[in-house]
């Protein structure tokens, strides 16, 4: 699986990947990052409406309304 974030609003993420790996951003609007999991992405993110998501190319849009902290599981699909 292939997530990439991409920051229309100034935004911070943290995620687990699979579980064990662990990986923090602090995105500007225009900035964006790619994480690869083999299972499931377990995501925080500061500025749920600043961010745009996208998993293997499918777009999953924003996790909610700018200024929220949202927790959002992202499992693979079987």
């Amino acid at each position: 699986m292939v997530l990439l974030i991409e920051a229309v609003e100034p935004s911070w993420v943290h995620a687990t990947l699979d579980g064990t790996e662990i990986k923090e951003a602090l995105l500007q609007a225009g900035e964006s990052i790619r994480w690869e999991a083999k299972e499931k992405f377990a995501l925080t993110v500061g500025n749920a409406g600043g961010v745009r998501l996208f998993l293997d190319g499918r777009e999953l849009g924003s996790l909610g309304p700018s200024g929220k902290v949202v927790r959002r599981e992202i499992v693979a699909q079987r």
